[in-house]
């Protein structure tokens, strides 16, 4: 890739601390990411009856030692993670998840707010993100899940107080969404979040503190 062609941003996934270390390794020795990015998100069975995906944050000790071997590997370069609610909504770890990252050095976390087990139906729960934005305090908290249009951007980071936006698959249906342009999918209301959640203005794809600041992230 061309110098031109910067930051760039790779999304790992893995269940073996050493793999995955090794493959951070391996990309930063080929000067190949300027940000890495571990996806603790995928919901979808042929990643999580492996043990990967949404299921490592469960398991909060393997979940640790993969997130801080990938963070020490990275040295200087920053590593953020993404994850869900939890497997389903009696075995929520979102929380957990995001205080593990800031305690071990991440350099931020993405919520998409909804459990494995919900995959991709019904509607975004928002005000997860509000919450796992007041509980953790050290990094960007960003936020996805139901942003069908770029008007929904704004009103996520209005509702949550989330430092950013990351667009994944819900702007496939247009993606070079605009504010007068119709969403992908009709957008459905959340519930308010809790009165500290702030505005962080209208330029919601691209959180001020995060390293992927430049531009908006894609992931499942």
């Amino acid at each position: 890739m061309a110098d031109r062609e910067r930051p760039r941003s790779v999304q790992l996934y893995g269940v073996d601390p050493a793999v995955v270390a090794r493959s951070v390794e391996m990309i930063l020795e080929r000067d190949g990411a300027d940000h890495i990015d571990l996806n603790f998100g995928r919901p979808v069975p042929k990643v999580t009856r492996r043990g990967g995906g949404g299921v490592p944050p469960w398991k909060d000790e393997l979940f640790t030692r993969i997130l801080r071997a990938a963070v020490e590997a990275a040295g200087d370069v920053p590593v953020t993670l993404k994850t869900r609610k939890g497997v389903d909504d009696d075995h929520l770890t979102y929380r957990d998840a995001g205080l593990i990252a800031q305690e071990v050095g991440a350099a931020g976390i993405t919520l998409h707010g909804r459990t494995v087990k919900e995959q991709y139906s019904g509607t975004a729960d928002w005000t997860s993100i509000a919450d796992l934005k007041q509980t953790v305090t050290d990094i960007p908290v960003l936020g996805n899940g139901d942003v069908w249009s770029a008007e929904d951007a704004p009103r996520m980071m209005d509702e949550t107080g989330a430092d950013g936006v990351v667009v994944g698959r819900g702007a496939r249906g247009g993606p070079g969404s605009s504010p007068t342009s119709p969403p992908a999918s009709p957008a459905t209301p959340h519930g308010s979040a809790p009165a500290s959640a702030t505005s962080r203005g209208s330029c919601a794809a691209t959180p001020s503190r995060s390293p992927s600041s430049t531009r908006a992230r894609t992931g499942a």
